[in-house]
């Protein structure tokens, strides 16, 4: 289902972005270790070249932690 980017009705544009595959990703970091993250990939409707992946990181694994300390 598209979601409208602006909730602002005068915007000057509005793109639909699509929820594309979104899941559990383990990554490997060589400081922090095994990580797991949630993700979900967002694509727009009218441009589909154009995509952003979000991670975000569970409390699997003590992910969370790792990733704290690695922004210190």
């Amino acid at each position: 289902m598209p979601y409208n980017t602006t909730s602002n009705k005068n915007a000057e544009f509005t793109h639909e972005v699509l929820g594309t595959p979104c899941g559990k990703k383990t990554i490997i970091h060589p400081v922090a270790g095994k990580m797991i993250m949630d993700h979900i990939t967002l694509q727009v409707y009218d441009a589909p070249e154009l995509k952003v992946t979000i991670y975000q990181p569970r409390q699997e694994n003590e992910t969370e932690e790792k990733m704290e300390q690695l922004l210190r």
